[in-house]
């Protein structure tokens, strides 16, 4: 767990210094201090540029962070704290409908009598094939009985 967090601070310091001192001056100094002091020095991981951090894997941790930061210190207009809001009430919202427990199981059921109706038509569309085999020796037993 302590690991965690000094990985989750190394993360964060470097998001912070990719962001710059405009935004490093927004945080109190002692906090900026805390996750500076308080990081992995093992752990590598560098930022070239904010694309960048939609392809690396930063931590869910990190971001909660980050977002935590830019609403409570970033934010200084009310209409931006209200659109950080929003934005994260509708992707609860999004993540609630994806994975709601009661639809999850509704969609399995559903798939399941799905897939005993295609069973169903396949069983019933299959013809029995007579082998090879069984054709010669009813051949032969015609043959023998005229």
């Amino acid at each position: 767990m302590v690991q965690e967090n000094l990985m989750v601070n190394t993360e964060v310091y470097e998001i912070l210094n990719l962001l710059g001192n405009r935004y490093i001056g927004k945080i109190p100094t002692d906090l900026y201090e805390y996750i500076s002091n308080n990081r992995d020095e093992n752990y590598e991981v560098k930022f070239e540029s904010l694309e960048e951090l939609n392809e690396k894997n930063v931590s869910k941790k990190a971001v909660e962070t980050v977002i935590y930061l830019y609403g409570k210190y970033f934010n200084q207009s009310e209409d931006d704290r209200n659109e950080l809001k929003r934005i994260l009430v509708e992707n609860e919202k999004e993540l609630r409908e994806k994975y709601n427990p009661d639809n999850i199981f509704q969609k399995e059921s559903v798939n399941i009598e799905k897939a005993r109706k295609v069973e169903e038509e396949n069983v019933s569309i299959i013809k029995h094939k007579e082998s090879i085999f069984a054709k010669f020796i009813n051949k032969i037993k015609t043959f023998f009985s005229k």
